[in-house]
């Protein structure tokens, strides 16, 4: 089975995230940045471990989405959408219990090294 990584929201879901929204089973149905952060359980951290099921899928799906164009100027997670409407299951990792900081500028990346790094 495939397990996403997610992160419940630390602080607010916003534009910028890729927010994840969960069906009444606890499985994954959405990943995207359109989605009502209200909806949203968390933000996927683009972290996944998938089936070897899933993968063939998914590489079938990427293939098409790119030949045809979509998949050239879209973010990967529609993919990964298009497999769970056609059947596959997703399971999110929650990983609030965990510590963990987003990099994404020099001052994250230090921030992140104040925090996890020993001897600084």
């Amino acid at each position: 089975m495939p397990f996403p990584s997610s992160s419940p929201a630390r602080g607010t879901l916003g534009a910028e995230e890729m927010k994840v929204r969960l069906g009444p089973d606890g499985r994954v149905v959405d990943i995207g940045k359109s989605i009502d952060p209200s909806l949203a359980v968390g933000e996927s951290i683009g972290i996944e471990v998938f089936s070897a099921a899933f993968c063939a899928r998914l590489f079938d799906v990427l293939d098409r989405r790119i030949g045809e164009g979509p998949g050239r100027s879209e973010f990967y997670e529609a993919s990964f959408v298009e497999v769970i409407r056609a059947g596959e299951f997703v399971h999110p990792v929650d990983l609030d219990a965990l510590p963990c900081v987003e990099i994404d500028t020099e001052e994250d990346l230090e921030r992140a090294r104040s925090l996890f790094v020993a001897d600084r």
